[in-house]
């Protein structure tokens, strides 16, 4: 039985669901998924960083491979299957470069129980996963952990028909140091999806479709979506970009969808970021909290459409922008923002060096904290606004501002059929000419806005959040005849409900409960203790059944919280390792999150860590080997021991071939506690490799003997 690459993607491409249609989706293309590993012929190998061996053939749990650059070196076959043990960390790139094909492709997963197999680069000048040249291929279920400066957290190259769910790129240790993007997706590469990927703190973007030199192949055919980005450090959140120098020799192609995502915290630029290629689609999107806005759209892309955007609480820049548009003069942009709702608080829409724009069915909700509601600049034309409520919160000014040299009359310039409310507090305003419009003689001087009304547009509670029409507003079934409209509004409902669509990015339904971004419920119980030296664990309850997982927040002595790493759904326990080990307070909260955003903190827990305890001073009544900490380790553990009495005592490494590795102790000890180091390193001073090693104690007549795991 053939199960081709359309089918898995199948549902990722339909026109856009509501929200509540997201999580059977997801179950859908997991199954999908699972069902074309089954492929008769194909291999399954193991990799297990514990117990695992290079020199096995991989075929079980039980003959796993050991190390990634096993991995690395095998040539697979079409239908393969390479699954990662959860739970455990590598510390070098996966490279994956495999050859499937539509009825086989190569699957990259993990198999076992705990949290995702990581590559964790350790701050290091390398990626965390790179695809390059591959085909066909699946990846699923992998995190890329903390790569250095100048490095990506998932690097896709030269690459097509590929899909990547639940792939994760984190970021938290050095983030100063930082990385470059957590993804990139550049290079020849096309026919990419990325589902439900989550990348948090990268330094550069958080997910970069890039370009490739015009003498190639372009990239192309890339859907992005439902994922979650937060806290990029510089750049964007999710972005199109053309390359350097911006000569028009760096392109990008065309088929470029963005769906179902959330970005939020940008700390320099904005949540989402257009700026080349063209038919390029950003639907059901969300941005919060991002210092420059939630949306730009300029330079060289053409033919975009922004489509039930929500944008809210940005931008953090003073005197920015909440959404631009900004294109190349000279050619025709065909841009269409619609179905949106934004949420200002100090922003505004600016439209500049474009032609042939057209912005309808959006509900803005300013609050004047700047003045200018709209920022229209010379060169433009050809822009149209049709079909908006624009409202302002409190008695705040809301201006339509034109930096032009001329009016802005039809047919260059058509704004009609909007609702503004309440009408004292808009006005119009050509700054070149410095003339200043209320409603009235907007209509009769400009001859724009003859349909327009100034009625209060009815929303169901504007200062509790909820957007929607009521049942006698003038919104309902108004909606310019001109005007084409998506299948479904902001929340999902089909266009039109009534007679006729209505104003606003709501379309008005008595059966719809009220508005609200469905984030998840927030854990609660959280709990935190001292699980050892230098770890604190902390345990939860899952209120939710629509998360992603959790993100761990942490804050030392009083400083603000910041992301330590994330859980995924279903685990309700996390122990972090990299505290202090010496006396410090360390305060807790956990939040589920989803590509809707976050829920609200659980609880706050604090806890002063554990202190590593000293050897007592009370004479030993035994012979004893303790287990040797850390325990895996890298590149040193520390190997403790008592002795009754004066003895005799040699402490021996042995390898999993019995073959003595190095003699750490070979001395008479006094009676006590005695511990000594070991650096991974045999008896001529060479580091070993990594694996299973066996620490035996020899002391009078007793032999004591423990397992020690190194890792790399």
């Amino acid at each position: 039985m053939k199960y081709p690459f359309a089918a898995t993607i199948l549902t990722l491409f339909k026109p856009q669901r509501s929200w509540r249609s997201l999580r059977f989706e997801s179950i859908i293309t997991t199954v999908l998924t699972l069902l074309m590993i089954n492929v008769t012929g194909a291999a399954t190998y193991y990799i297990d960083k514990i117990t695992g061996a290079d020199s096995n053939n991989g075929l079980s749990p039980e003959a796993a491979w050991q190390n990634v650059e096993k991995v690395n070196e095998t040539t697979f076959s079409p239908g393969d299957s390479i699954l990662f043990k959860r739970g455990q960390v590598w510390f070098n790139t996966l490279w994956i470069s495999a050859q499937g094909t539509e009825e086989q492709p190569v699957y990259f997963g993990a198999y076992g129980d705990g949290g995702k197999p990581r590559f964790d680069a350790q701050d290091r000048q390398i990626n965390g996963i790179s695809i390059r040249g591959a085909a066909y291929v699946h990846v699923y279920n992998l995190v890329s952990f903390n790569t250095g400066i100048n490095s990506v957290g998932i690097s896709i190259m030269f690459s097509h028909h590929l899909l990547l769910r639940k792939v994760d790129a984190l970021f938290s240790a050095n983030w100063e140091k930082g990385s470059g993007p957590g993804m990139t997706i550049h290079y020849e590469s096309h026919h990419i999806v990325v589902d439900s990927a989550t990348v948090i703190k990268s330094k550069s973007n958080g997910i970069w479709v890039g370009s490739s030199p015009n003498q190639r192949e372009l990239v192309r055919n890339v859907t992005i979506s439902n994922c979650y980005v937060s806290q990029t450090k510089y750049n964007d959140g999710i972005v199109v970009h053309e390359g350097t120098p911006y000569d028009g020799s760096w392109l990008v192609g065309d088929s470029i969808v963005f769906r179902n995502n959330y970005s939020e915290l940008a700390g320099n630029e904005e949540g989402y970021d257009v700026t080349a290629g063209s038919d390029i689609l950003l639907e059901n999107n969300i941005s919060h909290g991002n210092y420059a806005g939630g949306i730009t759209v300029a330079h060289t892309a053409k033919n975009v459409v922004i489509k039930n955007h929500i944008s809210y609480g940005e931008p953090k820049k003073p005197g920015g922008p909440q959404i631009q548009i900004s294109g190349n003069w000279g050619t025709t942009s065909n841009y269409e923002v619609s179905g949106c709702l934004f949420l200002n608080t100090q922003g505004y829409m600016l439209i500049v060096r474009n032609k042939d724009v057209r912005v309808h069915n959006n509900t803005f909700i300013w609050n004047g904290e700047r003045g200018d509601g709209i920022l229209i600049s010379t060169p433009a034309e050809s822009v149209v606004f049709k079909n908006n409520i624009f409202t302002t919160r409190g008695d705040y000014i809301s201006r339509t501002t034109f930096l032009l040299s001329g009016n802005p009359i039809p047919p260059l310039f058509v704004f009609d059929n909007n609702i503004y409310y309440p009408p004292d507090n808009f006005m119009f305003f050509n700054s070149r000419q410095t003339k200043f419009y209320g409603f009235e003689n907007w209509q009769t001087v400009m001859k724009q806005d003859s349909h327009s009304v100034t009625l209060d547009p009815q929303l169901v509670d504007i200062a509790g959040g909820d957007y929607r029409l009521l049942p006698t507003s003038p919104a309902i079934d108004t909606l310019a005849a001109d005007i084409r409209i998506g299948q479904r509004d902001i929340l999902g409902t089909l266009i039109p409900y009534g007679d006729g669509p209505d104003v606003g990015a709501f379309e008005y339904t008595p059966e719809l409960a009220g508005f609200h971004i469905p984030v998840p419920a927030p854990p609660t119980d959280l709990i935190a203790t001292n699980s050892a030296p230098g770890q604190v664990k902390l345990t939860w309850s899952d209120n939710s059944d629509n998360e992603f997982g959790f993100r761990i927040d942490r804050a030392l002595e009083g400083e603000d919280f910041d992301f330590v790493d994330i859980v995924e759904s279903g685990m309700t326990s996390y122990t972090d390792t990299t505290v202090a080990v010496e006396q410090r307070q360390y305060s807790y909260h956990v939040r589920a999150y989803n590509n809707r955003g976050n829920s609200k903190a659980s609880n706050t827990v604090s806890v002063v860590t554990a202190v590593r305890t000293q050897p007592t001073a009370t004479a030993p009544t035994d012979f004893k080997l303790y287990a040797n900490y850390p325990n895996p380790f890298n590149p040193s553990t520390t190997i403790r021991y008592a002795l009754p009495a004066t003895a005799r005592v040699r402490i021996e490494i042995y390898d999993v071939s019995g073959r003595l590795v190095d003699t750490l102790v070979d001395d008479v000890g006094a009676s006590g506690d005695h511990n000594v180091s070991w650096e991974a390193r045999n008896s001529a001073g060479e580091a070993v490799a990594a694996g299973l090693y066996f620490c035996v104690m020899t002391a009078d007549e007793f032999r004591l003997v423990r397992k020690m795991i190194l890792v790399k």
